[in-house]
C-alpha cells in the first residue's frame, strides 16, 4: 500500500515494511535525518525540499545544498515545494507570493535539470502555478512527472494539471456534501494519474491511509486489492524504480 504524502517523525524509527510511503521534506533541517532512513529502508522514497511555510528562514545556500543532495543520489526526488497565498496573506512580509515564488521555482528548476519528480503543494495559487510551469516550459520535457498534493481544486484544473504531466493526490477528506467540486474531481480523475495520501506524520499515517484506501474503494466500486496494486503501479512509474513492499 502506497502513501505518497507523508511526513517525518523523528520519534519513530520503524515502519511498515508492506507499505511505501513518500516521505516529503519541509526544509533543509530534515534532509540529513531523511536521507539516513531511506538509505536503511528500501520502502521509504526521499523528496527533499522547502515547503512554502517555511522559506522565512531559507536561504540560497539551501538551494545548494539540495542541488548537492540530488547530484549526489539518484533516487532522491523533490518536494515538498509550492505556492500558498492564504500563508501569504497572514503574513506577507514573510510569506510574500513574490518570495514563495522565487524559491517555487528555483527548486522546480533543480528538479528538471537532474529530471526528478516534484510534490507540488498549492493553495489558491493556481494562476501562479500555471504561470511558473509557463515560464519554465522549454526545460519541461516529455519524461515531466509531478504530484499536486492535497488537491482541492475543481475538475477544469485537474485536467490542466494532468495534461502538463501531473498525478492529482487526494487527501482522506472526500465528502461530495462539504466540497462538491475536488468530490467530482477525484470521480473524473483517471485512476492513472491518481495517488492516495495521508498528509500525517510516520508513525500515524497507517490508520489513516488504511481507512482512506477503504473508502475510495467503496467510492470507485473497485476491488481493494486492484486498487493497491494501481496505485503501487502509479508509484513506479512516478518513481521510475520498482518499489518494495508490495504486499
Amino acid at each position: 500500500m502506497l502513501d505518497s504524502h507523508v511526513h517525518l517523525s523523528q520519534s519513530v524509527t520503524s515502519f511498515d515494511p508492506h507499505k511505501i510511503y513518500f516521505i516529503n521534506s519541509v526544509d533543509s533541517s530534515d534532509w540529513m535525518i531523511l536521507q539516513d532512513i531511506s538509505s536503511k529502508h528500501q520502502n521509504i522514497i526521499p523528496f527533499y525540499g522547502i515547503h512554502p511555510w517555511y522559506i522565512q528562514k531559507t536561504g540560497d545556500s539551501d538551494l545548494q545544498k539540495l542541488e548537492v543532495l540530488l547530484n549526489q543520489n539518484d533516487a532522491a526526488l523533490v518536494g515538498e515545494i509550492g505556492l500558498d497565498r492564504i500563508k501569504a496573506k497572514k503574513d506577507p512580509v514573510q510569506f510574500s507570493l513574490d518570495k514563495q515564488i522565487y524559491y517555487f521555482k528555483e527548486q522546480l528548476k533543480l528538479a528538471l535539470k537532474y529530471r526528478r519528480g516534484v510534490s507540488i503543494h498549492c493553495v489558491k495559487a493556481w494562476e501562479e502555478l500555471f504561470t511558473v510551469l509557463k515560464e519554465l516550459h522549454q526545460l519541461i520535457g516529455k519524461d515531466f512527472k509531478a504530484i499536486l498534493h492535497y488537491f482541492n481544486g475543481s475538475v477544469q484544473i485537474m485536467n490542466r494539471l494532468i495534461k502538463q504531466g501531473f498525478f492529482i493526490s487526494f487527501f482522506p477528506n472526500l465528502n461530495e456534501q462539504k466540497n462538491p467540486k475536488t468530490f467530482q474531481a477525484f470521480q473524473l480523475c483517471p485512476l492513472d494519474k491518481m495517488f492516495l495520501e495521508s498528509d500525517r506524520y510516520i508513525g500515524e499515517s497507517e490508520k489513516y491511509i488504511v481507512a482512506h484506501y477503504q473508502n475510495v474503494s467503496l467510492l470507485k466500486k473497485m476491488n481493494f486489492a486492484d486498487l493497491k496494486k494501481r496505485m503501487l503501479i502509479n508509484g513506479e512509474i512516478f518513481t521510475n524504480r520498482a518499489l518494495a513492499g508490495k504486499r
